[in-house]
């Protein structure tokens, strides 16, 4: 024996229960489901974004135990925010004790082999760079030099990715 059929207007009452059926649920489903989607993406498009990065960092070799280190650092950010107290870390990684020729104005260095932490100030705005060159003596083939920046926007702080050279 077959289940008997329903109408169309027996279907709609027996889903309609406090003044809900299928469709309305349907409808307000409809609706639903972009606005969490919206309400998920909101913040991540309100949100500034801000980038400490090293544009250029290389190793030169000067010739015999002497190496020129140099690094650009730039402000990458949307909109316009200031990246205060900005210092990289520089980290020799080799079997050498090097010595530091320090790089003078704008930069402060403190610190000594293996480690040392070059100072400088603020990054004013998106686009905004650092420039640093410096030298390191007693310096062998093979050895290499990891650099990140730091800074802090508004209170948090904030690193580059290391980079290590060559």
């Amino acid at each position: 024996m077959t289940a008997p059929l329903l109408t169309e207007e027996d279907a709609m009452a027996e889903s309609n229960i406090d003044g809900m059926n299928r469709r309305r649920v349907l409808q307000g489903a409809a609706w639903t489901a972009p606005a969490v989607l919206i309400a998920s993406a909101s913040p991540a498009i309100a949100a500034s974004s801000v980038v400490l990065e090293f544009v250029n960092a290389q190793l030169n070799d000067v010739g015999g135990d002497r190496a020129q280190i140099q690094f650009l650092v730039q402000n990458f950010s949307t909109p316009d925010t200031p990246i205060e107290n900005v210092y990289v870390e520089v980290v020799y990684n080799g079997s050498g004790s090097p010595t530091l020729e320090e790089p003078g104005d704008p930069w402060t260095v403190s610190g000594s082999s293996p480690a040392w932490v070059f100072s400088d100030g603020d990054l004013s705005n998106n686009g905004a760079t650092l420039f640093c060159l410096f030298y390191l003596n007693g310096v062998a083939a093979g050895d290499t030099v990891t650099i990140t920046a730091h800074g802090t926007v508004d209170g948090s702080d904030l690193a580059s990715t290391p980079v290590t050279i060559p």
